[in-house]
């Protein structure tokens, strides 16, 4: 391979790295550990989000209240609410809410 073709293949895997290390950003915030798991925490409270209108912080607000009148200590409330604010955009707010509760 001659030296402009090495060139143009080596921004290519350069281009080729940066997508995929956006695409595993998208799909999880590695710093802050924003992970769809299999089972949620409180997989027997069930939150209705989908047909809801809302951003992100009504989002948190309506699992907040659903887990209150499911009788989750207020402890366990507060540390849903601070992981959630943590998350930088609406799809790590769906990734919290889904490591806590089901979503429906």
């Amino acid at each position: 391979m001659d030296a402009p073709s090495r060139a143009g293949a080596d921004r290519n895997l350069d281009k080729a790295e940066r997508l995929k290390r956006k695409a595993e950003g998208a799909r999880m915030s590695h710093d802050l550990g924003f992970q769809e798991p299999e089972n949620p925490r409180f997989p027997y409270i069930v939150v209705q989000l989908s047909g809801e209108d809302g951003g992100a912080l009504q989002t948190i607000g309506r699992v907040r209240l659903v887990m209150r009148d499911r009788g989750v200590p207020v402890e366990l409330r507060d540390a849903f609410l601070d992981e959630a604010t943590r998350a930088r955009s609406s799809a790590d707010v769906l990734a919290v809410v889904r490591r806590w509760v089901g979503v429906g």
